[in-house]
């Protein structure tokens, strides 16, 4: 019984070690274009009507997936699933589709209002992964497949906004707040380590210390018995 039980603590222990040192994932931002605090606005991007797609560059290149970006809707209408797209680049206008999702997004309302009163909602979702090669300009879309009612959000970016319409992409008009605010996210490499938590080092060493005194008594039995 006193080897099962040595033996169990033996086995307690290992796994808290291997709680201290395993490997941790997290997701790193790769691009981010900031929402615009200074007054949310936004311009409609509804599948199919009217979509909104921007450019965006990752320099060091990544696998992306997760997308997150703010809005509004018009008039308190719910949201439908969203189609997020990335496409190639034509020209400084998207091209050809690379990689179309249609899911339903998490909202999260934010302290902001827009200019009609609205409260702007902040959306996050999973992606299956694209990979953006190092320095190559894609576009980035994402529009609500229910009613004419999504709003997406200003950035604090100039100029760079395309629209659907027609036959193809046009510019949209203005000078300032000419982009959409969204991010995209895509796993960090794992890492054996990090700094543990508290816990995890008082559960490893009250497991090594209930091993280290289980293992003392043993020997002092062994050493009356003899």
């Amino acid at each position: 019984m006193a080897r099962r039980f040595t033996l169990a603590l033996c086995v307690s222990a290992a796994f808290a070690v291997t709680a201290i040192a395993g490997p941790s994932n997290a997701s790193s931002v790769l691009y981010s274009q900031a929402l615009d605090n200074s007054g949310p606005g936004g311009l409609y991007s509804s599948d199919p009507t009217q979509i909104a797609a921007d450019p965006f560059v990752i320099a060091g290149g990544g696998a992306i997936d997760q997308a997150s970006w703010y809005g509004v809707a018009l008039a308190g209408i719910p949201y439908s699933d969203f189609q997020v797209r990335f496409y190639a680049d034509a020209g400084g206008a998207p091209g050809a589709v690379l990689s179309t999702f249609v899911g339903t997004a998490t909202h999260t309302p934010t302290a902001l209002t827009d200019g009609y009163g609205l409260i702007v909602d902040q959306f996050t979702l999973a992606l299956p992964t694209f990979t953006a090669a190092a320095g190559v300009t894609y576009h980035f879309s994402v529009a609500d497949t229910g009613p004419y009612n999504f709003i997406w959000a200003h950035s604090n970016f100039c100029c760079s906004t395309h629209l659907s319409g027609g036959s193809g992409w046009f510019p949209s008009l203005g000078s300032t707040n000419g982009s959409r605010a969204f991010g995209l996210s895509g796993p960090e490499a794992a890492s054996a380590g990090g700094v543990p938590e508290p816990a995890s080092w008082a559960l490893m060493l009250g497991g090594l210390g209930l091993v280290g005194s289980s293992l003392r008594r043993r020997r002092g039995a062994v050493a009356v018995k003899s």
